[in-house]
């Protein structure tokens, strides 16, 4: 027979079991949320930056440093295989739009005046922008229109991407500021962690 003691103590040791595991579960639940606001200041600090240099621009010229931050938060935020971040103004009456942009690979920042209408993926896109100030515009190159975009690009005389040259996609996210567009490019497709972060970069931008 088993004596009282024992019983006792056999209770007491699942007692001790279920309380360790409740204890668990509620250092991870503590931990996991601790993780999400400290997560969350990351990004308003992140937020704030990009609000800073936006506020401190004196020249059209400036959007370019606002692209280049926005990419620095974004690698920060383990963003990769950012192609760059672009900021489109549409002048319709030109039938161009001035893309102020800021390639990562080649920690470059570059202004090109491009005719839209010359491609209609680009032209898709410009329609899409001036549609709504709320539009969002995304979507990918692959083979054979890969080697369109490519081979337009060359005819535009735009910047020299070698890494396009040798991939196997482009993926594109574009969200109006009414006149036009601010854009992320990556060689490879964004996770939705990474888009929404850009998204509110978006929003503070605009």
């Amino acid at each position: 027979m088993n004596s009282p003691n024992i019983k006792i103590a056999e209770t007491d040791l699942t007692n001790l079991e279920k309380n360790n595991l409740n204890l668990k579960k509620l250092v991870a639940e503590i931990s996991g949320e601790l993780e999400a606001k400290n997560r969350e200041l990351e990004i308003e600090a992140a937020l704030d930056k990009v609000r800073s240099i936006a506020l401190a621009m004196e020249k059209p010229d400036d959007m370019v440093d606002v692209c280049r931050t926005i990419s620095d938060q974004l690698e920060n935020f383990g963003v990769k295989n950012i192609r760059n971040v672009q900021t489109v103004v549409v002048y319709k009456s030109e039938g161009i739009y001035r893309n102020y942009q800021y390639f990562t690979p080649y920690k470059k920042s570059i202004v090109e005046d491009t005719e839209y209408k010359k491609h209609p993926t680009v032209l898709q896109m410009v329609l899409e922008m001036e549609r709504s100030p709320d539009a969002y515009f995304n979507g990918s190159f692959k083979g054979e229109e890969l080697k369109v975009f490519r081979e337009y690009r060359k005819q535009d005389d735009q910047f020299p991407d070698p890494i396009l040259d040798k991939s196997t996609s482009l993926h594109y996210y574009f969200y109006s500021i009414g006149q036009g567009g601010l854009g992320l490019t990556t060689y490879q497709e964004l996770h939705q962690a990474g888009l929404e972060i850009f998204k509110r970069f978006h929003k503070v931008f605009s």
